[in-house]
């Protein structure tokens, strides 16, 4: 009998969340469990302009954040588990965006390694929550997006941008967005960015469909031609556990995934550095044990 694709989980602010896909490739929804009040705080508390690196990494390295850590990947395997009513493999982690390149993320990948020993072998299965809504929608080939089959998305100067809102900060979003393009439009290395140039914009997160309406009226109207381009057809609440879960798909079919389509360059670079990381503490942690 065919076997389901392993389970999977994302660590959203207000919510965890798990999914996997099935043996005929349907997506399964498993669990969904509020965050404490210490993840949110710490979630919150260690965004990017909060601390420079090295108090970051002084702060990372506290007790209360590895407890809130650890209780964050122990509380979603534990509502995983009594949903199903069987124990289950954690294969795939998403998480928060602002972690990826601070010592936040050698924190959770050395609790995740002591929480899911077993099923944590590489760094590969810890996926950043940007890369993980992009492959939920197929987005992370060239023909997706727009350009001919096979070609390699970093010729084209290929960059995916994040902007988290808060409910209460919807009243700011029109500027900050403008502001967000703006930054594109003088970060591009290559020509000069034109408003067609993007392609997509998705939606994740935990706000009311209400909300999501009103950031998406006031996306349409700082730049109209972005009306077609906005992707919500998943449920934001569980786009990138199911993201998540089609990268343990992968990973299943072709082990180990050492590329995710339509990954730019410096995109790479980053996931192979934590994956160096990854090694680096499993040795460090096994070591200690031996």
């Amino acid at each position: 009998m065919a076997e389901d694709f392993p389970i999977c989980i994302n660590l959203g602010l207000g919510h965890f969340t798990s999914a996997y896909i099935t043996h005929v490739n349907e997506v399964v929804t498993v669990a969904s469990v509020e965050s404490s009040q210490e993840w949110k705080d710490f979630f919150l508390d260690t965004l990017p302009f909060k601390r420079s690196y090295e108090e970051k990494k002084k702060h990372a390295n506290q007790q209360c954040v590895e407890a809130a850590v650890s209780s964050a990947l122990s509380s979603i395997l534990q509502a995983t588990e009594e949903k199903l009513g069987l124990p289950v493999a954690i294969t795939v982690i998403s998480y928060p965006s602002h972690f990826q390149s601070s010592p936040y993320l050698s924190t959770l990948l050395r609790i995740a390694i002591k929480t899911y020993p077993e099923d944590l072998v590489t760094g590969y299965q810890v996926l950043l929550h940007l890369y993980s809504i992009k492959i939920a929608y197929s987005l992370n080939t060239s023909e997706a997006v727009g350009y001919g089959p096979g070609l390699d998305l970093d010729e084209y100067n290929s960059c995916s941008s994040m902007l988290t809102i808060r409910t209460k900060e919807l009243a700011d979003l029109k500027v900050r967005f403008k502001k967000l393009l703006d930054e594109q439009y003088q970060d591009n290395r290559c020509c000069q960015t034109h408003p067609e140039d993007f392609r997509f914009i998705i939606f994740s997160g935990e706000a009311l469909p209400s909300e999501f309406l009103k950031i998406r009226d006031a996306v349409i109207e700082v730049v109209p031609a972005f009306s077609d381009k906005c992707r919500d057809e998943i449920d934001p609440h569980w786009v990138a556990a199911i993201g998540a879960a089609e990268q343990a798909k992968e990973y299943v079919l072709n082990p180990p995934v050492r590329r995710i389509g339509g990954m730019t360059e410096e995109g790479r670079k980053q996931v192979e550095e934590q994956d160096d990381e990854f090694r680096r503490l499993r040795n460090e942690m096994m070591s200690l044990e031996g």
